[in-house]
């Protein structure tokens, strides 16, 4: 793993996390519902600096995004409470397939004509930052 200098680092995160119904954190006005689980792989983490002569803990953002063959993301809480209800929702599940050098293959699961389960409906070959895009504000 490449030690990343502190100046790569921002305290301007691109994630608020909010908690949502009893079922966990996740980022504030994001199209997926991305856990707070995920902050690794988003690149938020605690960092040391100096202030008033004293090291805090602050969370800070950079930009090596790193997921995992998977990982995967649903556009509606109602994933994580009522599955049938978010096949009702027009659902959409994004999962991390396969990883080569800087590209992700990502399934793109919507549901099927009778709404009763997801199935396969495209295959997206993206970069990390460009999958971090598609979290925030949708395909």
């Amino acid at each position: 793993m490449i030690k990343e200098s502190k100046k790569n680092r921002t305290q301007n995160l691109i994630a608020n996390f909010i908690q949502e119904e009893e079922i966990g954190k996740f980022a504030e006005n994001w199209t997926f519902k991305v856990s707070k689980a995920f902050s690794t792989s988003l690149d938020i983490k605690k960092t040391q600096i100096i202030k008033n002569k004293k090291i805090t803990l602050v969370w800070t953002q950079g930009e090596n995004y790193n997921f995992e063959i998977g990982d995967t993301f649903h556009n509606n809480i109602l994933a994580y409470s009522n599955w049938q209800n978010y096949l009702k929702s027009n659902p959409c599940t994004l999962q991390v397939f396969y990883i080569s050098n800087d590209l992700l293959n990502i399934e793109v699961y919507k549901n099927n004509k009778q709404s009763d389960k997801l199935e396969l409906h495209d295959n997206l070959f993206i970069t990390a930052k460009k999958l971090v895009n598609i979290l925030k504000v949708g395909l």
